[in-house]
């Protein structure tokens, strides 16, 4: 079960210094990170079945706690515009989307974790959301997928033997201990001058806000004792608000959750589009593999691939160029090296379908020298 806003957010902020973009301008490193991701998932782990899961709309939290999130900044423009090619690309793969309107992906997630367990399924949740910690337990597995750059960390496997790792507490007092130092991401409050120390010291007297507050007038710290007593409320709601929903009515369908294979040939498409060469070669070869090579509206458009060889031709590539106002450059080396390569041609083009080549350093036909021999 894959927490999409949540590989959506970190693959778009991975490349934040360096975007990635196409021809168009088009910011695609939400598409690719999300991609790289689907793609390691299905050939490190091989999954039987996969749910990729997506917020949909306002849910409990936001109408119990109208403040709830309220600090976070609003979505970039620019990654708002890529979630549709996402979309698409999870479409091609043929992973199915589950969603349900007025519940966050969590929740989602949560209740189909509880039934996949129940039907002897080893469920793993795909996500960085520490929230998550509070559902591992034999049968529920969590993911952490990890980030690359300078301050990047590795990818984690967490089940019931190393969870207490996080926060040094097991899985089952999580939300007890989210409830207690709050989530400054999600706005939750939490008890005012408890932190993490305090609150592992706390949960070690009781183990559950519940009884904490209880007896909160001969917990120590006195300062921890006092905060309870007057955060009460706060320490309640928050509670209600870390906690994952895991009765949804959302049905476990393993028929409609097999992972099966993608199509190829829309991912192709897909990808010449977003300009991800190496993915869109890939692609192109599988789907020609399958014999799927002619029904793509790519492959039904008119070309007109040219050889420059003239003066004449040059001329009409650089009116082509200044009318269109961008043109898309491929440099052809003499080796895979870039640094050690010579040039031997450049292909330029300003619109699909429409293509130029100068051969700059080609050896003719049969023209093969022996000097040395």
């Amino acid at each position: 079960m894959i927490d999409a806003y949540a590989l959506i957010y970190r693959s778009y902020f991975a490349f934040i210094s360096r975007p990635l973009t196409n021809a168009a301008g088009e910011n695609t490193s939400a598409p690719f990170g999300f991609t790289r991701f689907l793609l390691d998932i299905r050939e490190q782990f091989q999954p039987d079945y996969m749910a990729i899961v997506f917020d949909a709309g306002n849910s409990f939290r936001d109408q119990e706690y109208p403040a709830y999130k309220a600090t976070r900044e609003k979505m970039p423009d620019d990654l708002r515009e890529s979630i549709g090619r996402v979309r698409d690309i999870v479409e091609a793969f043929h992973d199915p989307v589950v969603e349900l309107d007025g519940y966050e992906a969590d929740d989602v997630i949560g209740t189909l974790a509880i039934k996949a367990r129940e039907v002897g399924l080893e469920a793993v949740i795909v996500s960085g959301d520490k929230d998550f910690y509070q559902l591992v337990q034999p049968g529920i597995h969590l993911m952490n997928p990890g980030r690359g750059g300078a301050t990047g960390v590795a990818a984690e496997w967490v089940t019931e033997k190393n969870a207490i790792k996080k926060f040094g507490i097991p899985p089952s007092q999580v939300t007890d201990y989210l409830a207690l130092v709050g989530d400054a991401s999600d706005n939750i409050p939490g008890a005012r001058g408890i932190g993490p120390k305090t609150a592992l010291k706390l949960l070690g007297q009781y183990p559950s806000v519940e009884e904490l507050l209880e007896h909160a007038e001969k917990v120590e710290p006195a300062r921890a004792s006092k905060s309870l007593q007057e955060n009460a409320d706060d320490v309640r709601l928050s509670k209600r608000l870390v906690r994952i929903m895991t009765d949804l009515d959302v049905p476990l369908d393993l028929e409609a959750l097999k992972v099966g294979e993608p199509n190829n040939a829309a991912l192709r498409d897909i990808f010449v589009g977003l300009e991800f060469r190496r993915l869109a070669e890939h692609y192109a070869m599988a789907a020609q593999a399958q014999g799927n090579t002619g029904t793509s509206e790519l492959e039904q458009q008119e070309t007109d691939y040219q050889l420059v060889d003239s003066v004449d031709i040059l001329e009409d590539i650089v009116t082509a160029v200044r009318a269109a106002g961008q043109v898309t450059v491929a440099a052809e080396a003499s080796t895979k090296d870039p640094l050690c390569g010579a040039l031997v041609g450049i292909a330029m083009s300003v619109k699909t379908g429409l293509a130029w080549y100068l051969p700059l350093a080609h050896v003719q036909p049969f023209e093969l020298t022996f000097e040395g021999e």
